[in-house]
Parts: C-alpha cells; structure tokens; sequence
C-alpha cells in the first residue's frame, strides 16, 4: 500500500495514508459474486467475476468446496450454491490449477428463506409511511382536515 500526498502551489500538503496498491495485473484476483445472497432453501446459480481465471478452477464457500465450477472467461466463473448452506455471510475463495488463490472477504450472504431485505419491494408500499400516497393528494401540505392550509 502506497501513501498519497498532494501538496499545492503554495506549499501546503496533505497524505491520505494507504490510499492506494498496486497489483500484478497478471494476479488472480476476485472482486464480487452476483447474485450477492440468496436463500438457502434451493440451489443458486452464483457468477464469479474477477480477473486472470483458468481452467479448472477450484471455488470455497467459507470452508465448503463448491462442485464444477466453470470458466465463462478469464474474467467470470459460473458455480452453484447448493440448498441448505447455514445462513450467513461467506467469503469466496478461487484457485487456479497452479493453486494461485485470491478471497473475496464477505463476498456472498445465505439468508434463512423469506427473510429478504428487500421482501416488502414488491408490495407497491414506499415504506415512508405517508398515508396520502397514491390518494390524489398533490402535497402541497394540505393534510385533508378541510382547514385550507397552504404552504
């Protein structure tokens, strides 16, 4: 990790400590999982993208070898999150056959089935409690008590 330092005309400076790193553009390198969760009720079809991928990689789940992973390209893994992993967030470990590795930390979360973050997205409710949404009300601050407000 490298320090970065920007000093003005008039001398004045200052350093962002570990601001940035410098990486072997040849390294295997694994950088996110899409989907990035799902249930543990039914197998998942996960890609892997990163970088610098060859045929046959090995794929971790935390500590469970995943089955026939596949090279889409160098830079895209397909595998399966088979149904019944124990709810929680993973990382995501590739190898290549020269046993080359790289960890994607917390890179992949199982979820108890139902339990979505986002279960409520589909219920046409905005979840910001406003009880004139979708009334016609044009909210202009009238609060529908006949009082004439305005703002």
């Amino acid at each position: 990790m490298y320090d970065l330092t920007v000093t003005n005309p008039d001398g004045s400076a200052a350093t962002l400590t570990e601001a940035f790193e410098v990486i072997d553009a040849e390294a295997l390198r694994v950088t996110g999982v899409t989907p990035s969760s799902a249930e543990n009720d039914e197998d998942t079809d996960v890609v892997i993208a990163g970088a610098n991928f060859e045929s046959p990689v090995r794929v971790w789940l935390g500590e469970v070898e995943l089955d026939d992973p596949i090279v889409q390209s160098d830079a895209a893994v397909a595998v399966t999150v088979p149904a019944g992993f124990v709810p929680g967030v993973y990382d995501v470990t590739v190898e290549n056959p020269d046993a080359e590795s790289d960890t994607l930390e917390v890179g992949f979360e199982v979820l108890e089935p139902g339990s979505d973050d986002d279960a409520d997205d589909d219920t046409g409710d905005d979840d910001d409690d406003d009880a004139d949404d979708d009334t016609g009300d044009d909210d202009t601050g009238d609060d529908d008590t006949g009082d004439d407000d305005i703002w």
